[in-house]
This record gives C-alpha cells, sequence and structure tokens, in this order.
C-alpha cells in the first residue's frame, strides 16, 4: 500500500499564488518542532521555516468533504507516493506519525465507511481490512490528538 501525494495544484498555488485550499494565504511559522509536515512526510525541527495552511483531500463534493490545517516545509516541496510501511517503521525523533491516529475508510463518493483509532502497531492489519472491504476506494489517516490529515493510503 502506498501514501498518496499532495495535490500538485495545491502546492504550486501554495508556492506560486501563496494561496490554500480556502483561496486564504497559508501562515508562516517558525517550527517549534514535532509539527507534522505533510510534504516531507516527517515532522519539524525546531527553528525551521514552515507553513500553516487549510487542504482538503476530498476531491468532491460531499457531507463528509472537511477543510483542516496541514503543515508544509516553506519549500512546499512536491511528495511522491511514498511507502506506508516505511512511514508506520520509522521510529526516529522526527517521524511523521504519532503513536496513535485515526483510520477512516472512504467510499468513490467519498462518504465513511468505517473508522476507528489504532496505534502503529495495530495499523497495517486495520487498513489492510478496511481496504479489503467491499466498496472502499481508499483509507485515510488523521492525528489523533487534533483531528489534522496525515495521509490518503491507496492499494498498489
Amino acid at each position: 500500500m502506498q501514501i498518496e501525494p499532495l495535490d500538485p495544484q495545491f502546492l504550486a498555488s501554495l508556492k506560486n499564488s501563496q494561496l490554500d485550499a480556502q483561496n486564504k494565504t497559508p501562515i508562516a511559522l517558525i517550527a517549534k518542532g514535532g509539527e507534522p509536515l505533510r510534504d516531507t512526510f516527517r515532522c519539524a525541527v525546531s527553528g525551521e521555516e514552515i507553513l500553516l495552511a487549510s487542504y482538503s483531500p476530498q476531491q468532491q463534493q460531499s457531507p463528509y468533504k472537511e477543510f483542516g490545517p496541514i503543515f508544509v516545509s516553506k519549500a512546499c516541496k512536491q511528495n511522491q507516493k511514498f511507502d506506508l510501511s516505511t512511514l508506520l517503521n520509522d521510529d526516529t525523533e522526527t517521524a511523521y506519525l504519532g503513536s496513535k491516529f485515526v483510520v477512516k475508510a472512504y467510499n468513490d463518493d467519498e462518504h465513511i465507511v468505517i473508522a476507528d483509532i489504532v496505534t502503529k502497531a495495530t495499523a497495517m492489519t486495520k487498513i489492510t481490512e478496511y481496504s479489503e472491504l467491499k466498496g472502499v476506494a481508499y483509507v485515510q489517516l488523521r492525528f489523533a490528538a487534533f483531528g489534522c490529515y496525515a495521509a490518503k493510503v491507496t492499494r498498489t
């Protein structure tokens, strides 16, 4: 399974037009350290220049479409598809995912089918289980404490 990259048009808009998904100027910050950078799949280090922007991973209009905050590096790096197991097995100081996070399965209409809170140890089993359910198009990961968007997981 793999993590889908951020929408390239979103990153281009942040970088060139300096507008986020809600056509607002992102907030430039100096990292305190630990902010999850969605464009690099790591946590920021103290003193790093970062942006806080609004983002929606859902493409369709749906009652479940939500906009929320994400952090990206000031450079707005375009990430590539990323291996899920690499993310789940990262225990370094700047690991992107925390010890607990939310797993949500969505259908083709981008409605939530099922959701749960998992640990890194149980995540792959739950994500695989959800991905194999009839009607599930993709799985989304969200940070447990603040509910911010972490990643979109698709089958390879």
